[in-house]
């Protein structure tokens, strides 16, 4: 068993990163393939967590986010997609289709 760590976890004391990707900005997404391995973390809507002001146009289309992966790992990368349940864990059933 194992685990895979981003580059959040910081740098050794002589300078090099610590991790097995890189992490960038949130909904970040390259203009070309990078050299390295990185994650692209996106949103479905868009908040981070539930909110219920967010409106059917705030949501990325099935076809959206399918685009959204073809580049991200077309460009060497991993999508995260966060999801954002209430407070009592339901997701928005905007989310779940």
């Amino acid at each position: 068993m194992g685990a895979i760590i981003n580059n959040r976890l910081g740098k050794t004391s002589d300078g090099s990163i610590i991790g097995d990707f890189n992490n960038y900005s949130d909904r970040f997404i390259p203009s070309k393939r990078m050299d390295s391995t990185f994650e692209s973390c996106q949103t479905i809507g868009m908040s981070w967590g539930y909110n219920k002001f967010q409106t059917l146009d705030n949501y990325k289309t099935a076809d959206e986010l399918f685009k959204l992966f073809k580049i991200i790992t077309s460009f060497n990368g991993n999508l995260l997609l966060n999801i954002g349940p209430d407070k009592d864990g339901i997701l928005d059933k905007n989310e779940e289709q």
